[in-house]
């Protein structure tokens, strides 16, 4: 039986497939939400007031303008995909003025349902301070998210999209004049959406 393991990114410019949500105007938002139901998707796109506390919502799903980016692999209805193949899809939900909110699947037959965000982190000295490194690189060495790397920027901060976090993965920081720190990833639960995953790196410098 087909799985389906759901894609969540964050925003990043340039990525096309990943959710710009929630998307604001003014006190509102729109948030999209995709779940599993078997092997289909069962997505609701709900406008939120946060002018309020607590901020209500209201269900949008019949409202929006759905759309898929290929009909080959599933079809949408009010909210309701219904699988018909396998590969990677974008979910669109529209509606307003609001930014359209995407969600990125990937339907595949070998691995249960799970959610892919991102990974991100700082890679600091390992000198007791917060002393920030930049230039280095991160990346994945092993299972799905293999060769998926990204470089920290001037405040050491790194940013990997599109990561498959339910499962265990080799993470490896380096730069040139320091020792390379490598660690194992796994996240906690098997079920649920689960949590974006935060990986910091703490590297030690080579004393010449």
């Amino acid at each position: 039986m087909r799985s389906v393991i759901i894609l969540l990114a964050f925003a990043v410019a340039g990525c096309s497939s990943a959710p710009t949500g929630p998307s604001r105007s003014g006190p509102t938002a729109v948030n999209l939400l995709c779940l599993p139901v078997q092997v289909n998707l069962q997505c609701r796109l709900t406008k939120v007031d946060y002018s309020e506390p607590p901020p209500p919502s209201v269900d949008v799903t019949r409202l929006a303008e759905w759309a898929v980016s290929n009909p080959a692999i599933a079809t949408v209805s009010i909210g309701f995909v219904s699988v018909v193949g396998q590969g990677e899809l974008d979910i669109t939900a529209s509606y307003a003025n609001y930014t359209p909110q995407v969600w990125s699947v990937l339907i595949d037959s070998q691995q249960p349902p799970q959610v892919i965000y991102f990974l991100s982190g700082v890679i600091r000295e390992n000198d007791g301070t917060d002393t920030r490194i930049p230039d280095a690189v991160v990346e994945i060495l092993d299972g799905y998210n293999a060769g998926k790397s990204a470089t920290s920027n001037q405040f050491g901060a790194y940013h990997i999209s599109r990561v498959l976090t339910k499962v265990s993965f080799t993470v490896r920081a380096s730069k040139p004049g320091y020792l390379a720190s490598t660690t194992t990833y796994q996240v906690d639960g098997p079920t649920g959406l689960g949590n974006a995953p935060f990986l910091d790196f703490r590297l030690t410098r080579i004393r010449q």
